[in-house]
Formats: structure tokens, sequence, C-alpha cells
């Protein structure tokens, strides 16, 4: 059994999330205020956090910063944690024009966020309930095709260092601290040279990391 918890202030969809997931089995959906996101799925052993954007509500929070200690409250609370943005693409490009954002402004949000959480986007609400849906349920199945991050930092190149099933959560950490990696372009400047100059680090662990390197993000 799951619970979904949706916040009372979603009142323009309530009758239609309830209606969605009235048909859904082993779902029991219960509208609450919460102080956090909007919508939480929970199996009894774990919580996913949603934060749910229409396309018009993101830029406005990307303007006023709303958006970002939004999402950094939920990587403080939940150990998983989405903005999801609902628009079409022609919604956006309308958006932009009358709120007067650069696109570069709206994907550099997309960008940021995703550093220390995960953003989701569908072009309709039937769509992005559906997704919540199996998004959480994968996530509290423990369903990876990875390897489960322990933490998601703000450092990007440290959480891609974090995936790799062959590298620790300490050696991960290690080399952050040691080579000052704060980038994926700092990644690539990584020598064998720099990595066997680690203390805990031998040729063999070194090649490996290299070679996870280059097949990630060259």
């Amino acid at each position: 059994m799951m619970d979904i918890y949706v916040d009372n202030r979603e009142h323009k969809r309530l009758d239609e999330i309830l209606e969605y997931y009235s048909h859904e089995e082993n779902v029991n959906c219960q509208i609450l205020t919460l102080d956090t996101g909007d919508f939480i799925f929970d199996n009894g052993h774990n919580k996913v956090c949603f934060e749910w954007k229409t396309i018009q509500d993101f830029i406005a929070s990307v303007k006023d910063k709303r958006v970002f200690n939004q999402s950094i409250s939920m990587y403080e609370e939940f150990d998983y944690h989405f903005v999801i943005i609902v628009g079409t693409d022609i919604e956006l490009e309308n958006c932009l024009v009358l709120d007067g954002l650069r696109p570069s402004a709206y994907y550099g949000a997309i960008t940021r966020l995703n550093t220390y959480t995960t953003v989701l986007t569908a072009p309709d609400n039937q769509t992005a309930y559906a997704l919540m849906l199996c998004q959480a349920s994968k996530c509290l199945d423990d369903d990876y095709v990875y390897k489960r991050l322990q933490i998601k930092t703000p450092n990007p190149a440290q959480n891609l260092l974090l995936l790799c099933d062959k590298i620790g959560d300490e050696t991960a950490k290690l080399l952050k601290d040691e080579l000052d990696i704060y980038s994926f372009k700092d990644l690539t400047r990584i020598s064998y040279e720099d990595l066997i100059s680690i203390h805990g680090i031998g040729p063999k662990t070194a090649t490996m990391i290299l070679e996870y390197i280059g097949e990630t993000i060259t």
C-alpha cells in the first residue's frame, strides 16, 4: 500500500488528483497541509517528495528564487525529491515572452537545480500524475539501474563519482577534497599521477577511475 499526501493548496487540481489516483490499486490519496513539497508518496518505510510547478509558476519562482529554497528544503528533509514542471513547449515559449525571461535563464535554473535535486517535465496534468507515481514506485522499490546515491551533494562532479559502483563514498569525497573537484571540467583534468599521489589510491584504482570518467563524460 502506498499513501499519497497532496497539499491542500493544490486546490485547482484536487478533484482531478483524487479522481486520477482513485483508479490505482493499492494507493490511498489524502489531502493534507504539507510543510514541504506538494506531493509526498509514502510506503511506510520511505518517502518521495515532489514540488509541482506549472511553467508559469516555475518561471515566477525562478525570478524570486523561491524554487531554489523549496528544493533545498526537500533535499534536507527527504532522501528522494523532485521538481516536476508541467506544460507544453508552446506554453513555455509564450510564458518566456510574456514574463521576459531569457531561455538561457530558464534552462540555467533547471541545470542548477539538477545539481542537488532532479527536475522532471510533463506536457499535461494526467501525464504528470502518472510520471510521479511511476517515479515514486521506482524509488520506493529501490529499483535502480545505477547505484543509488546515499547522499546527493550540491557538487555534480562528486555525484557522478558516487554513481560508480567501484568508487566508494569516502573515495569520492577524498577525490573532491584532494584534487579540488567541483565541476565535470575539473574531472576531465585529472591525471594518473594526480590519483596515485593520493594516499590510499593505487595504480589499479587510478586506472579504473580514469576509465570510468572517460566512458561517462567524454
